[in-house]
């Protein structure tokens, strides 16, 4: 449950692509569009598990799933092909973190 403006929404985490930091508010871009919430973004890193989602810069939170590609420190979501700069300190964990994320999903496949 997220606030959003005057409302809670509920959100399933699987929907959630990547959120980013307006000002007090989040962003938040999903598989069904683009829902403004009430929380600040280190609030919401705080409340949700990681991974499958990681802070690559001040501004941005991305679900693992969602990142398409990362080179060059700029990651391209794949649903919206939306390009994110990696703050230099972020590159080397986020790649290990894709690497393991990616691991994990093609053991839950061959299973």
């Amino acid at each position: 449950d997220l606030p959003a403006r005057r409302d809670r929404v509920r959100l399933p985490l699987c929907q959630l692509r990547y959120a980013e930091a307006c000002g007090r508010e989040v962003s938040l871009f999903c598989t069904g569009g683009c829902i403004q919430a009430s929380i600040p973004l280190k609030k919401l890193e705080e409340q949700l598990p990681s991974p499958p989602f990681f802070r690559c810069q001040k501004g941005f939170l991305v679900h693992l799933a969602a990142v398409g590609s990362l080179g060059g420190g700029v990651l391209t979501m794949a649903e919206d092909g939306r390009q994110i700069t990696v703050s230099r300190q972020q590159i080397g964990p986020l790649r290990e973190a894709l690497a393991r994320w990616r691991e994990e999903e093609e053991l839950c496949i061959s299973r």
